[in-house]
């Protein structure tokens, strides 16, 4: 075995560009994780001295979700720091043992987490590389958040490389990607990223090649975490996609507000941390899963039954969908369901009025023309010939198209099949036969909706909801 000072180095626990990581035993005392940093790169002093800043600045982190650092050896060949070894594994290998049917055992995880940048951002310090690898969940429960290696202070100091991009590609930061400024909202990014990650087993943007992975994280949104994963309710999907915003200012101002919205998620449907905790989990996974369907489902219905006594049926709806997920043989759906017909039957309240109001639209679903195509609604009758008078010839009229283009304008939930088929409502249907054609609209939790559409030849027709 090798050894350093008065360490016996006994088994590598991983390697990186900067160093590697040992499980060492100190003479006559227990386990310690050992990182000795690679000693060519100490030939630039530039580096040795970042690295000597890197050490004092996790030297002074402590928290009980922070990995603890026991010494700093500055001056030995090569410098190393000594922190508390956690017997464990971390999030990208525990990804694997998390229940499919109970997303929530990832947000009790990602709570801890953030418990652990609170602390640290309120001292100025962003981790910068937050990815599943440099989380830790020991074996009784308890997690740890470890390698402040590519931190940076918000004052501008930068620990590492300034002025290049670093970090894990695949949970990066907009920002971060761009080469721009980063703070404390580029950790919240990364951390929704491995919440993603946790809850449906896939990365989000991850592609072929880097390149293209940088792409994916500066353009597009994400796919919904509950295409992924149908086991995902709405109001966990909600809570990711708010991390994932492209623009920071639109994400969780602080890891505080990020946690808050983690835990009333959790209370909102009976998860109380008393009971239902990580180690209650680790401890027996199986009884676990199975009391906090049960418990959650109770929770759900109650919610729900306050809401359809409340008259708030767009929170009914949503306890109802998530209630389908977690106890989709619950009597109490139909029951609910059934009440909610009456309610919105008394009331003459029909789905898509419903749906608009969800929305934050104002107004009915409307199936004509759009107003500068009025033409198409009434055309202009021809002129009146007083008796006696002189016929006047008129060229004869155009034949009418025999077909037409057909336009949608809704909202980006809304379904909309046309004669049976689903289409792109994105998209113009071209060369649609004039004529009356069969159109359905459907929204996840309501009735669909079906008209009838009549195409004219000439300017499109536009179904439009406005």
């Amino acid at each position: 075995m090798q050894s350093f000072l008065t360490y016996t180095l006994e088994r590598e626990l991983g390697r990186g560009a900067s160093a590697c990581v040992y499980l060492a035993r100190e003479q006559g005392k227990g386990e310690v994780c050992l990182k000795l940093f690679h000693p060519r790169l100490f030939q630039d002093s530039e580096f040795s001295r970042r690295v000597r800043r890197e050490m004092r600045l996790m030297s002074d982190l402590s928290h009980p979700n922070i990995v603890r650092v026991l010494q700093v050896h500055e001056d030995t060949d090569p410098p190393a720091l000594v922190l508390d070894y956690v017997d464990g594994e971390n999030l990208e290998t525990f990804q694997a043992r998390l229940p499919y049917v109970l997303p929530e055992i990832a947000v009790l995880i990602v709570i801890e987490v953030l418990k652990a940048l609170e602390y640290s951002h309120e001292r100025g310090i962003v981790h910068r590389d937050l990815k599943p690898e440099n989380v830790l969940v020991r074996r009784d429960g308890k997690v740890f958040v470890t390698d402040f290696g590519l931190a940076k202070m918000d004052n501008g100091t930068t620990i590492t490389q300034t002025n290049a991009i670093v970090g894990s590609i695949d949970f990066m930061s907009p920002e971060q990607a761009a080469g721009d400024r980063v703070g404390h909202e580029s950790d919240l990014f990364s951390l929704a990223v491995i919440l993603y990650f946790l809850t449906t087993g896939t990365r989000p943007f991850s592609r072929s090649t880097p390149t293209a992975t940088l792409q994916s994280i500066r353009t597009p949104s994400a796919e919904a975490p509950q295409l992924r994963n149908p086991k995902i309710s709405a109001g966990l999907s909600a809570l990711i996609q708010k991390g994932l915003e492209r623009d920071f200012d639109k994400r969780f101002s602080s890891a505080r507000e990020f946690r808050e919205a983690a835990e009333a998620y959790l209370a909102n449907i009976g998860m109380v941390p008393d009971l239902f905790n990580l180690q209650n989990w680790i401890s027996s996974p199986t009884a676990f899963t199975l009391e906090m369907l049960r418990t959650a489902s109770e929770q759900l219905v109650l919610n729900g039954e306050k809401a359809l006594k409340e008259n708030r049926r767009a929170d009914l709806l949503e306890n109802l969908a998530h209630l389908s997920l977690k106890a989709p043989e619950s009597p109490a759906i139909e029951r609910l369901t059934h009440s909610l017909y009456k309610l919105r039957t008394k009331r003459a309240v029909y789905w898509l009025p419903v749906l608009l109001v969800f929305l934050g639209l104002g107004s009915w679903f409307i199936l004509r023309p759009s107003a500068k195509d009025e033409s198409l609604v009434s055309p202009t009758p021809p002129p009146a010939v007083s008796e006696g008078a002189k016929p006047v010839a008129t060229p004869a009229a155009k034949p009418a198209p025999a077909v037409g283009e057909v336009r949608f304008q809704v909202p980006e939930n809304v379904e909309v099949y046309w004669d049976d088929k689903k289409v792109n409502p994105k998209a113009a249907l071209p060369a649609q036969k004039v004529g009356k054609h069969k159109l359905k609209m459907t929204l996840p939790g309501f009735d669909p909706i079906e008209s009838t559409v009549e195409v004219r030849g000439g300017k499109p027709t536009v179904v439009k909801v406005q």
